[in-house]
């Protein structure tokens, strides 16, 4: 499972997939484990280079917006593998 995704990024980078991650989840919920995850949202080449290659720009401007999305998807693949986020 790549846990790398940027919703506006490479087209051929394909979000992870909603299988894997709802086996893990019920697999821990069931041993009384809890399921966590780093959302990890990458700039891609061509946002980078828009950015004259500046990281930071990309972390205050695109990364906050992406994150939402990424976080929205996470949220939907929850709902679509019938299990509400652990808190």
């Amino acid at each position: 499972m790549n846990p790398l995704y940027n919703p506006e990024g490479d087209a051929e980078m394909e979000p992870p997939p909603v299988g894997t991650a709802a086996s893990l989840s019920e697999y821990l919920h069931g041993t009384g484990r809890k399921f966590m995850f780093e959302l990890l949202v990458p700039a891609d080449q061509a946002e980078l280079q828009e950015l004259d290659g500046d990281r930071r720009a990309y972390g205050r401007s695109r990364r906050p917006r992406h994150m939402v999305d990424a976080r929205r998807y996470a949220r939907w693949c929850r709902l679509f593998a019938g299990r509400a986020a652990d808190r």
